[in-house]
């Protein structure tokens, strides 16, 4: 059975403008596989950059995260802190500290949730740097999505 591509991928979102991402590949509805769309991904990220409203759909493709699990990421943040909690909230409200346009973005906790929930579900120990990235992924794709995103990129 071939995995169709679904979720944030494929409906246009009037609130943020966000693109269909198959519709700005070029793919009718029988091409909306997922290795179709990954591939033709490949081909188009080394011509040229994504427009910002596909860039997530994009990046959790790429990343192999099509779908991200909110009801599963809920489950982790009630497992309350990560043993690394004291290291994420020093670091956390360090994280672009003097970017103004990222703290109008990210809310100060959800790089600490992310972070948290992050370190129970991947059984890890957060580093220095982990922050940067995690508030990146954030900043682009929103709380959900950059937690899907730093997941898998962890893995």
């Amino acid at each position: 059975m071939r995995s169709r591509v679904r979720g944030p991928l494929t409906r246009e979102n009037p609130k943020t403008g966000e693109m269909d991402l198959c519709e700005w590949l070029g793919l009718g509805e029988a091409g909306r596989t997922l290795g179709a769309v990954r591939a033709r991904l490949q081909r188009r990220v080394v011509r040229e950059a994504f427009p910002e409203g596909v860039r997530v759909a994009a990046w959790l493709v790429l990343a192999g995260a099509e779908e991200a699990d909110a009801d599963g990421y809920r489950r982790l943040l009630g497992q309350g802190p990560a043993s690394s909690a004291a290291k994420i909230a020093r670091d956390a409200p360090r994280t672009f500290r003097g970017a103004t346009d990222f703290g109008a973005r990210v809310e100060p906790g959800a790089i600490t949730r992310v972070l948290n929930a992050a370190m129970h579900d991947l059984g890890a120990h957060y580093v220095q740097g982990m922050n940067a990235l995690c508030g990146v992924l954030i900043y682009v794709g929103g709380e959900l999505l950059g937690f899907a995103l730093f997941r898998r990129l962890c893995r």
